[in-house]
């Protein structure tokens, strides 16, 4: 299983580090998605900065350098679609809302629960529950969760399920998935 975070204002962050020696010691496979100038195009566009601090936490962590990706300045989300992520972990808005549009979950770093929303959609993933990214789990627009596509039981006039025929949950912030009526709540297992 693999999931990607960006560096800047995430994992540069200790706690988000911290987060990330926990998964690769779970055997996540953990990649850099960074729009950052990579060491050859900085010294062009960007002379007076480098990756120094990038390459140190990289090392610290012990991520492969291969498992390192820069954009060059371009949108993420061109690089995340399509890829076998899990999920990207981003404190970018504007990133996280193109990311939303591609088969990668976008999760912020700045929700205070992004680890317990991280770990619920690993543990989707871990358990074959997730068979189409794009399908399973899509940005709910007010909440900002990852949502998926059960069905509340529908006894409720107001539920946009029984209104709509195509409800969505998003995750809460104990990481159940609910429905916005009320009336449905996932069983945890």
């Amino acid at each position: 299983m693999k999931i990607s975070v960006d560096f800047d204002k995430t994992l540069s962050k200790n706690n988000v580090q911290n987060y990330v020696k926990k998964l690769l010691k779970e055997g996540i496979e953990v990649w850099v998605t960074t729009a950052r100038f990579d060491d050859d195009m900085v010294k062009i566009h960007s002379p007076h900065h480098n990756n120094d601090r990038l390459w140190e936490v990289v090392n610290k962590l012990g991520i492969p350098h291969e498992r390192v990706y820069f954009t060059n300045m371009d949108l993420k989300a061109d690089y995340l679609d399509n890829q076998d992520f899990i999920f990207h972990l981003d404190d970018d808005a504007i990133e996280l809302e193109f990311i939303e549009k591609t088969n990668i979950v976008g999760v912020n770093v700045q929700d205070p629960n992004y680890q317990q929303i991280c770990d619920k959609l690993i543990e989707y993933a871990s358990k074959n529950l997730i068979q189409n990214k794009k399908n399973f789990f899509t940005g709910h627009p007010i909440f900002g969760f990852p949502t998926h596509p059960l069905t509340c039981d529908r006894r409720s006039s107001k539920c946009e399920v029984h209104n709509n025929k195509e409800g969505i949950l998003f995750i809460n912030r104990e990481g159940e998935f609910i429905c916005r009526c009320g009336d449905y709540k996932q069983q945890k297992n």
